[in-house]
């Protein structure tokens, strides 16, 4: 007979990996295959550089910005080396599996805290080196481009894997 804590368990880190890596592969070979569409949509150079961002950004959703950061233990969390200190806050903040684990609403709460980090650190650093550093929120309308949708894609379709896995691959 199973233990509750074996119903409950989920696949491993390694098995996310693996899970997404299929999936991006998968989505790298539909690119190839319907390319010419894509080419005579997007044009050349735009369809490449969609589809790089996008695969770049499933990766580093998959490896960096995944769900469990909210475990301060965790692969992804371990794969920020010396720096994952910074994504302690937020374990402490998000439970496992809360709101963090919510389609489309945590990839935006980990992209937000990450954002702030880099705004905070960015602006002392710019205050005690006064590098002539322009750092402002105003400035955040510039990422309202389709590359940035292409890689907000990719790191809701990394965390989607990441979801659909626990669900379905459950130990």
């Amino acid at each position: 007979s199973s233990s509750t804590a074996d119903l409950l368990a989920v696949p491993s880190g390694l098995a996310h990996r693996r899970i997404a890596g299929l999936v991006l592969f998968l989505i790298i070979l539909l690119t190839v295959y319907a390319y010419d569409d894509l080419t005579s949509w997007f044009g050349q150079d735009p369809a490449f550089e969609f589809v790089l961002l996008f695969g770049l950004s499933f990766l580093g959703g998959t490896y960096l910005l995944s769900p469990d950061l909210d475990l301060e233990d965790s692969d992804p969390a371990k794969s920020w080396g010396i720096v994952q200190v910074i994504w302690r806050p937020y374990a402490k903040v998000f439970r496992h599996r809360g709101l963090s684990h919510t389609p489309v609403v945590g990839t935006l709460t980990r992209g937000l805290y990450l954002g702030c980090v880099i705004y905070g650190v960015g602006s002392v650093v710019q205050s005690l080196l006064g590098l002539g550093l322009r750092i402002s929120v105003y400035d955040l309308d510039r990422l309202l481009t389709p590359q940035a949708g292409c890689v907000l894609a990719g790191l809701i379709c990394a965390d989607l894997v990441h979801l659909l896995a626990d669900r379905f691959f459950s130990r």
